[in-house]
């Protein structure tokens, strides 16, 4: 039986990217650069039918990171639709790193939720909803998208914590302390919301019942 194009063109991907050792694994956190530079794989999902095609190292685990942004935001908006949503966070390129903590002028609003800004916004939004249940709903959503039960890498959690831990009073002084998620917390408008460094003064955040 003839192979799929699909299959055929990752193997050939693969085969062709494999031996390619330029660059150096991440190491902003410590315990990411513990990982294999070797390790290579691709996975295909088919939007229809859910078909598979995989090739190379598929089934090594690795912290998916800023890759549950998008999740994150997408069930943030069936929670509270999408015009809920962007009064809190826009949807505009800011080209800002992915660890920017920087706001709209004006509006207050982190640039889009891919950046982390956004995607703690994201989040406070949902744990406004969801209180204490907040976290396993989350892990859930990531679970379906996987097909299969995540779960949290704790090496990685206690060396972000303290990465953060390390990097959050000498940079701003004035904030009263720093989240899991990598930001630390006020009080706005009687919830618990996100700091930054806002470019301009804006008006405080009123977060959703």
């Amino acid at each position: 039986m003839d192979k799929h194009e699909l299959q055929v063109v990752i193997e050939e991907l693969h085969e062709r990217y494999a031996s390619l050792t330029h660059g150096e694994v991440a190491t902003y956190i410590p315990e990411l650069g513990l990982a294999a530079p070797e390790d290579f794989g691709i996975a295909l999902v088919s939007a229809e039918g859910g078909q598979i095609f995989k090739t190379g190292d598929c089934e090594r685990p690795f912290t998916i990171q800023s890759v549950s942004k998008p999740f994150t935001f997408g069930l943030a908006i069936e929670t509270y639709g999408a015009e809920r949503v962007s009064e809190h966070v826009g949807v505009e390129p800011s080209g800002d790193a992915f660890n920017a903590i920087e706001l709209q002028n004006g509006t207050n609003r982190p640039f889009n939720p891919m950046v982390n800004s956004g995607a703690i916004t994201v989040t406070a939004l949902l744990h406004a909803r969801y209180g204490s249940e907040t976290f396993d709903i989350i892990l859930d959503r990531m679970s379906q998208a996987a097909g299969r039960s995540l779960a949290v890498d704790q090496a990685v959690r206690l060396a972000l914590a303290g990465r953060i831990a390390a990097i959050s009073r000498p940079r701003a002084p004035c904030w009263r302390s720093c989240s899991p998620a990598g930001c630390t917390t006020i009080r706005a408008s009687g919830r618990t919301g996100w700091a930054s460094r806002p470019r301009a003064a804006s008006p405080a955040v009123s977060w959703p019942s």
